[in-house]
């Protein structure tokens, strides 16, 4: 089963929807590397690191279709891999109904992870969410938990 995920960028209503893996040692590791780099190289701005956020989550993902279906072909017929090349992620401003993690970056590139409360099913948005862990870029940035390999 597919764990999606939103992001959402402090100034933004946009929110990057992530349809697989996002679960924090997905997640994570990405924005481990991207945040302190998107930092120093152009500082907080609300319109460019929502495109750049999702952009990476792309390229982390771009063979990933090919690769499940060399492994199942019987699941993903070879004249439909490159349709499925396309899904995966997308921006979107409303919550979506069925996340199992919302991450929300702050202005001073910090990270909020929330889980949905039982009443976010029936009303996706942000007062049905619960905060779940917090890191500063700080925190985020030493952090031995989120290395990627």
């Amino acid at each position: 089963m597919s764990t999606r995920a939103q992001v959402m960028v402090s100034g933004n209503d946009v929110k990057i929807y992530k349809h697989s893996d996002g679960y924090p040692s997905n997640v994570m590791p990405i924005l481990q590397k991207l945040l302190p780099a998107f930092k120093e190289g152009r500082g907080f701005d609300d319109q460019y690191l929502p495109a750049h956020l999702c952009n990476t989550f792309v390229q982390k993902t771009k063979d990933g279709w090919k690769n499940r279906a060399k492994r199942r072909p019987d699941l993903y017929p070879k004249e439909k891999v490159n349709t499925y090349s396309f899904l995966g992620h997308g921006l979107i401003t409303r919550f979506h109904y069925d996340i199992a993690y919302f991450y929300f970056i702050n202005n001073d590139f910090g990270v909020d992870i929330y889980r949905p409360t039982g009443e976010y099913w029936d009303e996706p948005n942000m007062k049905n969410l619960k905060l779940f862990k917090r890191y500063t870029l700080d925190e985020l940035v030493c952090s031995r938990i989120f290395k990627d390999n």
